[in-house]
């Protein structure tokens, strides 16, 4: 495959369509007049209720929308950009840490291997030569594998987009605070002599001579709030230079980040430190950034906002690190020399006032503390072989811990993947139900017997179930309302929210509606895959949480969770992982009881 040194806009897209690669069916479309999916947002359901609510879609145009949506509602999703503005990294992107490489490959031979990986999924994902995700025997949508490559955001005077190029020609470099442009051959594509000769070049560069006096790298400013980057960039792009160096950013394919005088030591604290230290070597715009340590370990940041899932995520960064085993310097290889324009330096001139304003912006999201738990002995065998399901297990354990750390009953909402159906985006399941708080009630109540606390486990465990498959078995009227909304003019939106406030009123008032409450603790379990033995936000805080999010894998015989406290959350991971795994050797205990 011939790569590309056009640099125009790829597709608008958010969900790509890839070549050789099977399309899911479209998403079902409720019937109108189906209220079940706002069940969890605390509408009770009744005659009187239900003839409110279809009034309301009526009147505000919803209820027709609704019958005209299954006509067209893959390529509504399937153009429909929900994420932006989306810019804060540090909360929303995404970290996954490698195993380490068992070649003992010194740091720039690692990377230009990782480079190589990236350039093998690139050509494997646009030649139709991807085998995609399967679900009982169906492929799944796989459109959002595209972002991986050529996905940037963009922030200029009109605000955020999302941005795909055709390019294929270089990616960026950043060692130092300084960015580079590494150009591939466009004829015989990307070589691993070559790019380990051009990095070799660039950290010559770097080491040398110091960057000019008062140079600032732009890196922060792409992990600060939605309002201090659309400041900071509509300055920015008032000066040539920036504006150049920009430009190249936007077409580039991805991103490789060296940080030549870091070794974390470990895959937990690398994944740590690639998500919240170092931004000055950073480029959050960049959809993927690959993560080099001085000591060879490897991590890549996922950007979130660039329509990448936690499966997407797990999916593309396995594909890379196990494609970029295929490629290492050969013993009797001769050192390659870069050509004369294979390595172009940007240029920046940047405000430290906004460089500033990013870093208070994130200071107060950064979390020192350490992230990542591993717990041995409690993975999902030590369910299953008991008959019961490990992801709603680990469910009751946190509520366990939880509610003995905070004095009251958390809501837990799961998030969930629905790549099922074609061009689906996520969707969340309150599994807090009543018989989730009945079973934790009791397990610390010593005078019910063992086999009742198993059944009333069963129980919590199904009722958990079938909040997961009511959240995934169509489309929702919130998502349903969200397409309407942004198919609407700004009068037909002020009306519908009119409409919707005064129903909301109305339902409250006679007792049919009551707010399911806030986030409290949010949780995601992405696919599992042995190569990236930590993934989540280690190092950062979430603000649209009260209580905690967390990430967490379970393996066969092991489970790894990775914290993100909320802002005002002030008890340590380490006390929190303590009472998570005391519960879930207690849940284990219980079920090897019988």
């Amino acid at each position: 495959m011939k790569l590309s040194s056009e640099k125009h806009e790829r597709t608008r897209d958010v969900y790509e369509r890839l070549p050789g690669l099977p399309e899911p069916p479209p998403v079902p479309i409720p019937p109108v007049g189906d209220l079940r999916s706002l069940e969890q947002k605390g509408l009770k359901i009744t005659p009187t209720s239900q003839r409110i609510v279809m009034a309301a879609m009526k009147l505000s145009g919803l209820a027709g929308f609704q019958a005209r949506l299954p006509q067209d509602v893959s390529q509504r999703l399937r153009r429909t950009n929900n994420r932006l503005p989306g810019l804060f990294a540090p909360p929303l992107s995404a970290t996954a840490a490698f195993l380490d490489d068992p070649r003992g490959l010194s740091q720039l031979e690692r990377a230009a291997a990782l480079v190589m990986g990236a350039y093998d999924l690139y050509r494997a994902l646009y030649s139709g030569h991807f085998e995609p995700d399967r679900y009982k025997g169906e492929p799944l949508e796989m459109g959002q594998m595209a972002n991986l490559f050529g996905t940037t955001l963009v922030v200029d005077g009109r605000g955020a987009r999302l941005f795909k190029t055709t390019n294929a020609a270089y990616f960026t470099v950043i060692a130092g605070g300084r960015y580079f442009i590494l150009t591939i051959d466009p004829e015989s594509g990307p070589d691993y002599a070559s790019i380990l000769a051009g990095l070799q070049a660039i950290v010559e560069t770097v080491r040398r001579p110091p960057p000019p006096e008062g140079y600032f790298s732009p890196g922060p400013i792409t992990a600060g709030t939605n309002r201090t980057q659309r400041r900071a960039f509509r300055a920015l792009r008032k000066i040539p230079e920036n504006v150049r160096s920009l430009d190249l950013l936007q077409h580039s394919l991805f991103t490789l980040a060296l940080d030549l005088d870091a070794a974390p030591g470990s895959v937990e604290e690398a994944a740590r430190m690639a998500h919240s230290q170092h931004y000055e070597n950073r480029w959050f715009h960049s959809s993927l950034q690959l993560v080099v340590f001085e000591d060879a370990r490897a991590c890549a940041v996922f950007n979130f906002t660039a329509y990448l899932d936690g499966n997407a995520m797990m999916r593309g960064g396995v594909e890379i690190f196990e494609r970029s085993l295929q490629f290492e310097p050969a013993p009797d290889q001769e050192e390659a020399t870069p050509d004369r324009d294979q390595v172009q330096a940007l240029g920046w001139q940047v405000d430290p006032q906004f460089v500033e304003m990013a870093r208070r912006d994130y200071q107060r999201l950064i979390y020192d503390d350490r992230a990542t738990f591993t717990f041995p002995g409690v993975g999902r065998s030590a369910f299953q072989e008991h008959g019961m399901s490990a992801v709603p297990s680990f469910v009751l354990a946190l509520l366990m811990a939880s509610r003995r750390l905070t004095g009251e009953t958390p809501n837990i909402i799961q998030f969930l993947t629905m790549n099922k159906f074609c061009c689906m985006d996520l969707e969340t399941a309150w599994v807090t139900t009543p018989e989730v708080i009945k079973f934790v009630e009791t397990m610390d109540d010593e005078g019910v017997d063992n086999e009742t606390k198993i059944e009333l486990m069963k129980q919590a465990i199904e009722s958990q179930r079938q909040a997961m498959r009511r959240s995934r078995r169509g489309l929702s009227l919130m998502r349903i309302y969200d397409l309407y909304m942004r198919d609407s003019g700004f009068f037909r939106k002020v009306y519908v929210v009119f409409i919707a406030l005064i129903t909301i009123l109305i339902l409250r008032i006679m007792g049919f509606y009551q707010s399911p409450g806030g986030r409290d603790i949010v949780i995601s379990h992405p696919s599992v895959h042995p190569a990236i033995p930590v993934f989540g936000r280690p190092g950062a805080r979430l603000p649209y949480v009260r209580f905690f999010g967390l990430h967490y894998q379970m393996f066969d015989d092991k489970t790894v969770v990775t914290f993100m406290p909320g802002v005002k959350w002030t008890i340590p991971n380490e006390k929190l992982a303590q009472e998570l795994a005391s519960d879930l050797k207690r849940l284990k205990a219980l079920l090897e009881s019988r």
